[in-house]
């Protein structure tokens, strides 16, 4: 694969899961060649929030045309190729790349795989081992618990409060994986922060500012606002933010995603409290005929706060709503039609064997409404 070069480039390579392993677009060496590496450093060091800076110390005979570095986050199956600055003189080489994580938006917390990639005039290519780094907010000392499938980080925790945190995360783990019942399931990472200030230190520009906490299901990471001892914000956070990851696992394949409205929906039911407003705030729409369609609510949820939180709401109770009228294998239903790459509207006809705008006025019948008509357009 030819590759136009630039200052500055940022590539990214789809590669089938076998060649994760022996990547095609690497010229392979010649008998002939003499060109070789030998590494004597490769380090990474985090300089959150606005970059990672790696850095190659190696001896190499052989006149070197280019250097590249290429990382993976976490089990996605992208590489990122980015450029490096290198110098060589005689047998040594240095080289250096700096992966702006501000402009092209790498979550914290995420581990990183990475190696160089040295090609020779000759076009003889080297790549070295891969090392793992994570992309680590370092304005905080961090503790870990590990517990089945996940590990938990905080600071400035008691024992006892994070004895409590990890009984919760590991039901909710359990729980959800028996509900949605994914195929496999991949470690899951759960990073605390004390406060919302704290956390927005984290996100990326133009990010919501009421949001208290963030799930990466491709990346299996998960970013919420704990304050000190709070065991309710413990018991709403956790179990919503795990059903994102669990229910991402479950669901996955090449062609669709679970609508916002269910994928929310079942991570407020999952809530541990935190959700006993939400039937007023609806009934409150629903009178007023602001009532949203679950069709608006597919691809997004409303930037606007107090949108944002009637979308949750309505989520909530029609997912409650399926699971009390249909029952657990409903959800099981829904997420096995997701899992083989059907359409929107094909999951709700397969899963429930009605169309949308009939699982909406069920809903609504139940909920106390005569007609569709309540929906805002």
């Amino acid at each position: 694969m030819l590759i136009s070069r630039a200052r500055w480039v940022r590539l990214s390579l789809i590669l089938l899961a076998s060649a994760l392993l022996c990547p095609t677009w690497v010229t392979v060496a010649s008998a002939q060649s003499n060109d070789t590496v030998a590494v004597d450093s490769s380090t990474a060091e985090s300089n959150f929030p606005s970059d990672m800076t790696f850095a190659l110390s190696a001896s190499a005979q052989g006149k070197i045309a280019h250097v590249d570095l290429v990382y993976q986050q976490a089990s996605l199956a992208t590489l990122e190729l980015l450029p490096a600055d290198f110098s060589q003189d005689g047998d040594g080489l240095t080289a250096t790349a700096k992966a702006d994580f501000a402009t092209y938006y790498v979550p914290v917390g995420v581990d990183l795989t990475y190696h160089w990639v040295i090609t020779f005039a000759d076009e003889t290519v080297k790549e070295t081992d891969s090392s793992v780094v994570t992309w680590i907010d370092n304005r905080f000392t961090w503790n870990m618990r590990q517990g089945t499938g996940i590990e938990v980080y905080s600071y400035d925790r008691s024992d006892k409060f994070m004895d409590f945190v990890m009984e919760t995360a590991n039901k909710a783990v359990q729980d959800m994986i028996a509900l949605y019942n994914p195929p496999k399931t991949l470690p899951i990472r759960i990073w605390l922060y004390e406060s919302g200030k704290d956390f927005a230190g984290t996100q990326a520009a133009n990010s919501q500012e009421w949001a208290a906490g963030a799930a990466y299901p491709s990346l299996q990471v998960i970013l919420a606002v704990i304050p000190k001892n709070s065991k309710s914000e413990v018991n709403r956070v956790l179990p919503h933010e795990i059903s994102h990851q669990i229910l991402s696992q479950a669901t996955i394949n090449p062609y669709n995603a679970p609508a916002t409205w269910i994928d929310e929906g079942l991570a407020v039911v999952a809530q541990i409290g935190g959700k006993s407003h939400y039937e007023d705030d609806v009934r409150q729409a629903y009178d007023n005929g602001e009532l949203l369609s679950l069709r608006s609510l597919i691809s997004s949820f409303p930037y606007d706060p107090s949108q944002a939180s009637l979308a949750y709401g309505e989520s909530y109770l029609v997912m409650q709503f399926i699971l009390d009228q249909y029952g657990p294998n409903s959800i099981q239903a829904i997420i096995a039609a997701y899992r083989q790459g059907n359409s929107q509207d094909d999951v709700i006809q397969k899963a429930l064997g009605m169309s949308y705008e009939e699982l909406e006025q069920a809903w609504l019948n139940q909920f106390g409404n005569s007609g569709i008509d309540r929906l805002a357009a």
